[in-house]
């Protein structure tokens, strides 16, 4: 049965499209350049670093995707990215549609797309204020959309996967990340452990202070709002089961707790009543203690009570 089941997960699933692989000459290439980048004596200027980023970006144009998903280069990738101006990150990402959901997928392209995103926020920021960008002057820049476009239209590329990818190992932190791009929320490195096993960075939303003060919160425009409106209707439409399913899963459980953090009060509300069941006393009451016994589902009951109303949070306790 579980058999005929992950089939029919699969068959209702777009195949997903892969770039090619990358090739030796343009790896070494990317080495080449890291080491100048990492090299640079006291006689280079920003504009010169900018100069051999965009001969590297124009390089990598048709095989973004590839670089990213990459082992070796995608790292290289990660040491250019904290160079790179605004309008290079917005050409950068734009270079990679068609292959969103293998890039989300992927465990190296991931962990490429999460850095991007770190530095999203600010830059949409930006563009909201219309603040004005010398960068954008730059001919590559020509048919390039905004950076807020891009991102919309990467989430859009996968509409009809993000239940699937909310359970993905790797696609779940790209979208956790969306997430908080799309409400505004900067992004930092989730702290690890000492004896962490892995070097790789993840980034989550930035959470208040120990001395109590707030977390900025960027301007987005209605573009975003209303993504992350459909991506919380996915979960507060989805069956019961299929909830229950993601709820208590270690990949979309932290995802789904984000989602309930973030998330506008009217819209926290209506996913808070979902995931409870709400409109059945006895059921709901059995599904909280359910909820607080487990170790993944305890935690989106903390981001429940840390974010939502005194007047909800009454009628809950």
């Amino acid at each position: 049965m579980a058999e005929a089941d992950a089939q029919d997960v699969r068959s209702q699933r777009p195949e997903r499209v892969r770039p090619r692989r990358l090739e030796p000459d343009t790896l070494s290439y990317l080495k080449e350049v890291t080491e100048m980048l990492t090299q640079t004596g006291e006689d280079s200027t920003v504009e010169d670093t900018e100069l051999l980023l965009w001969n590297v970006l124009e390089e990598l144009a048709p095989r973004a995707a590839s670089a990213a998903s990459d082992r070796h280069a995608g790292e290289l990738l990660e040491v250019f990215l904290p160079k790179m101006n605004d309008a290079q990150l917005r050409f950068l990402l734009h270079k990679m549609a068609g292959y969103v959901s293998h890039l989300w997928t992927n465990r190296y392209s991931s962990h490429v797309l999460q850095h991007m995103l770190s530095r999203a926020s600010v830059a949409v920021a930006k563009e909201v204020d219309g603040l004005d960008n010398k960068e954008d002057e730059d001919d590559r820049m020509e048919d390039i959309p905004l950076l807020s476009d891009v991102l919309v239209h990467m989430v859009r590329e996968v509409e009809n996967e993000w239940i699937t990818l909310m359970n993905d190992v790797s696609a779940s932190h790209v979208l956790r990340s969306v997430l908080a791009v799309l409400a505004g929320k900067p992004l930092v490195p989730e702290k690890r452990g000492k004896k962490a096993k892995h070097r790789v960075i993840t980034f989550t939303e930035a959470r208040p202070g120990k001395d109590g003060g707030g977390v900025i919160t960027y301007d987005v425009p209605d573009t975003f709002d209303a993504l992350f409106e459909d991506l919380l209707a996915t979960l507060v439409e989805s069956s019961t089961f299929e909830l229950q399913n993601l709820l208590y899963d270690q990949n979309s459980g932290p995802l789904i707790a984000s989602a309930l953090k973030l998330a506008p009060l009217k819209s926290q509300r209506k996913l808070a009543e979902k995931i409870l069941q709400w409109e059945d006393k006895d059921a709901c009451e059995r599904n909280f203690y359910e909820l607080a016994a487990d170790a993944v589902t305890s935690h989106l009951l903390e981001a429940l009570f840390e974010s939502a109303s005194d007047k909800f949070l009454y009628k809950v306790v």
